[in-house]
């Protein structure tokens, strides 16, 4: 079986853009990986582990981008962090009606953190051991879909304000390599 690393997306590899509030890049200009995300990932790569990237992207559904932006982002972001990301997991729904406009992406779903759906999709696909992978978020949903997962709270990794759900709080995803490489030798 294999060990991964399940990564959130915006706040974790990229920048989230400002406006009325922090939002996901809607065109591929925006999007910006933030600092040593590559030099990251190369680490816990050199590890032994799969990277998955495991992200809620409910902008199609909103109405505030197209489905060849994100395609391009998707693109962007492989090439940018030079091909380390292994698979990309991406849930399009959104619950809430008053928000929706792309009516088939209205929808509950597993998939859709803090459900587990994405993550244990990739379980199943890509043979990992979920006692032995880690997961890196930027919200609470993130710790929550890793919890209910069967993550260990000991290998979930929050970046920015501390959060009740885990015991790990960093300021970066290369902070969270060296915490994981540091907590595997």
């Amino acid at each position: 079986m294999n060990k991964a690393i399940f990564l959130d997306r915006d706040g974790v590899i990229n920048k989230l853009l400002s406006g009325h509030v922090l939002h996901s890049p809607w065109v591929p200009e925006d999007f910006v990986l933030l600092p040593g995300v590559p030099d990251a990932l190369a680490r816990l790569k050199r590890a032994g582990f799969i990277l998955v990237i495991v992200t809620n992207q409910p902008d199609i559904a909103k109405g505030n981008m197209q489905p060849e932006d994100f395609d391009q982002i998707l693109i962007k972001t492989k090439e940018l962090t030079n091909h380390l990301i292994d698979q990309h997991y991406a849930c399009h729904h959104h619950p809430d009606p008053s928000q929706v406009v792309v009516q088939e992406y209205l929808a509950t779903c597993e998939c859709r953190k803090p459900a587990p759906g994405m993550i244990l999709q990739a379980q199943k696909e890509l043979d990992i051991d979920l006692g032995q992978s880690w997961l890196v978020g930027d919200s609470d949903t993130d710790i929550e879909a890793g919890l209910a997962a069967g993550i260990d709270a000991d290998r979930l990794i929050k970046i920015g304000p501390s959060c009740t759900l885990t015991r790990v709080t960093v300021s970066s995803l290369l902070e969270a390599a060296h915490h994981i490489t540091k907590e595997i030798l």
